[in-house]
């Protein structure tokens, strides 16, 4: 259907500028969409703020303009990380381009329901830190000892983190 190749399009795009600034002509021989279709989908990008212009500089090329380099605007969006280990928990914010903003380090509580109030304001700070706006957040990724229940998000019964168990 229409409305998932689009989506299919610009997800594609976009998982190309997270590796590296191109072109729009790099982008189509990359994607095999047409350049037409690139303009298009980029021209939308640009003006919803996820993508921007680069400043970096390109080489001229011996025929025709210069390249013009598109990447992730960095400010577009936020992701919230949560890693807990077996010592600690740290909790960061990282920019639409996956550069790590601001980060804090909580002690880790002996039972896991008693965790969750101080990262929930521990990430308040860090947005207030930041100056980021919640409404730019994308969501929360947790990294935790396995084993995990990817599809339910528990954390099963990894040895060695009591208080955890089938949380």
């Amino acid at each position: 259907n229409a409305l998932y190749t689009k989506q299919y399009n610009r997800l594609k795009i976009l998982r190309l500028l997270r590796q590296e600034p191109l072109s729009r002509a790099s982008l189509a021989r990359l994607t095999g969409l047409t350049r037409a279709a690139i303009s298009l989908i980029t021209e939308d990008l640009i003006a919803e703020g996820m993508i921007c212009e680069s400043s970096l500089p390109t080489q001229s090329h011996l025929r025709g303009r210069t390249p013009v380099l598109l990447e992730l605007c960095e400010d577009a969006a936020y992701a919230i990380g949560i890693r807990l280990t077996r010592n600690a928990c740290h909790v960061g914010i990282c920019n639409f381009q996956g550069q790590l903003i601001v980060q804090a380090r909580l002690p880790l509580e002996k039972n896991a329901e008693d965790l969750m109030r101080p990262i929930a304001d521990s990430v308040s700070r860090l947005l207030k830190k930041a100056g980021i706006p919640r409404r730019k957040l994308l969501g929360a990724g947790v990294s935790a000892p396995g084993p995990v229940d990817a599809l339910s998000g528990r954390i099963l019964n990894p040895p060695d983190f009591p208080g955890f168990q089938n949380f």
